[in-house]
């Protein structure tokens, strides 16, 4: 009975995710050409397509809006910080979240052959959460990158600025300077909108809108006031980058101070309790054994 109730959960699962999936691809290729056609460019999607959207559609985005308006916020902005928006949107991707929550977790119980409400409840919340966590620490790997690619890279546009190229042309020659990764992205997008027309100073703003990291939006600001006052680029860089080098000094010198507190919890569960076994289980058998004898 056991067997069949997980099999039968494992298979209303997957089928259930594969009808919704290919549903919302379905009606996003539906809505895109309807936004195309649409000449009513103001008004929400849902609105323009009217009957062409679907009911799976339509009720995934109004619940998700009605039950997670925040999160989708964050995720929007993730998925896209991370250029994975192309490939799912927030709604698909809280849907996901809760598809792999239920096949994970039926597969856990079927393994662990238990049907306790509590370890179910349990598995369901943590198998949910775990694609969330995921794109946290994805966001932070890159944010890392970000920092320490940052430094090497105003250094090369301070010295390309001083040789007499402007700033477009600084930043296609830093292009060819460094590595494909998160930076280059973000800056070829940068470059991309100015090639598009748009002012710098606007590309600049969306460069430290879209990053979101402190480093980010001084350099953009610092750019973007200097050719208000008439400031040489070359200078502001070479601040930039001193700022942005004593800034990651900092942060990994209060890591290394936080270190012995985080040392602390592992050598009192694991450390000193073996070292105590050693010391004292010894002595303890011997006084054992003298006192019997």
């Amino acid at each position: 009975m056991m067997l069949f109730i997980s099999v039968f959960a494992f298979a209303t699962c997957v089928g259930l995710a594969v009808f919704l999936y290919l549903s919302l691809r379905q009606e996003r290729e539906v809505s895109r050409r309807v936004e195309r056609k649409s000449k009513r460019a103001d008004l929400p999607l849902h609105e323009q397509a009217g009957e062409e959207i679907g009911v799976v559609r339509a009720l995934v985005r109004t619940v998700s809006a009605k039950l997670f308006p925040t999160r989708l916020a964050w995720l929007r902005y993730h998925l896209d910080y991370l250029d994975y928006s192309a490939m799912i949107t927030a709604q698909e991707f809280i849907l996901f979240s809760g598809v792999f929550s239920l096949v994970t977790s039926s597969c856990l119980l079927f393994v662990l052959n238990s049907l306790r409400p509590w370890p179910l409840l349990f598995a369901l919340i943590a198998f949910a959460l775990l694609p969330f966590g995921w794109l946290v620490e994805k966001r932070r790997a890159k944010d890392e990158a970000l920092l320490r690619e940052l430094p090497h890279a105003l250094d090369i546009l301070a010295a390309c600025t001083r040789a007499g190229l402007s700033f477009d042309a600084a930043l296609s020659r830093l292009m060819e300077n460094i590595d494909a990764g998160g930076l280059r992205n973000e800056l070829e997008k940068l470059t991309l909108n100015l090639r598009m027309g748009e002012g710098r100073a606007k590309a600049l703003r969306f460069l430290a809108e879209r990053v979101r990291l402190p480093a980010i939006k001084s350099f953009t600001m610092a750019i973007i006031q200097g050719e208000k006052m008439g400031t040489a680029i070359g200078d502001l860089l070479d601040d930039q980058a001193e700022n942005v080098r004593q800034r990651e000094f900092q942060r990994l010198e209060k890591l290394a101070q936080q270190a012995p507190v985080k040392l602390l919890f592992p050598l009192i569960l694991f450390i000193f309790p073996v070292i105590f076994i050693i010391l004292f289980v010894p002595l303890g058998m011997q006084l054992i054994a003298l006192i019997g004898g």
